[in-house]
């Protein structure tokens, strides 16, 4: 293996000055940088907590939800073929609502009449 010739370069003084304040501003920014980093890590970490504590009490809620939804009692309700005759059903239901709240304030009358 031969040996490297070293090359020798000249530098004035207020190049070698510039030089080593551009070194020492590189080493600052890459300093900074790390600073940086290691902030945005903490961060990403407190937002990962944050996340899993909000799927844990959302998966809370819904079991929650879920158990009180099957405490109620099932109700069937028949299906409707047609929806005329859903309407038509309607109505006659508003006249028999009608219908009993003339009895029910016919019966009130007659009460404070009495």
């Amino acid at each position: 293996m031969e040996k490297a010739n070293p090359v020798y370069v000249r530098l004035e003084y207020t190049d070698s000055l510039q030089s080593e304040k551009d070194l020492l501003s590189s080493e600052i920014f890459f300093l900074n940088l790390i600073n940086l980093r290691k902030k945005y890590n903490l961060l990403k970490l407190e937002e990962i907590i944050i996340k899993n504590k909000i799927k844990r009490a959302i998966n809370k809620m819904e079991l929650a939800v879920k158990k009180t939804q099957d405490s109620f009692p099932q109700v069937n309700l028949p299906k409707r073929r047609k929806t005329e005759k859903a309407v038509i059903g309607h109505e006659k239901a508003d006249e028999s609502l009608d219908s009993q709240l003339r009895d029910i304030q016919e019966k009130l009358k007659a009460f404070s009449a009495a």
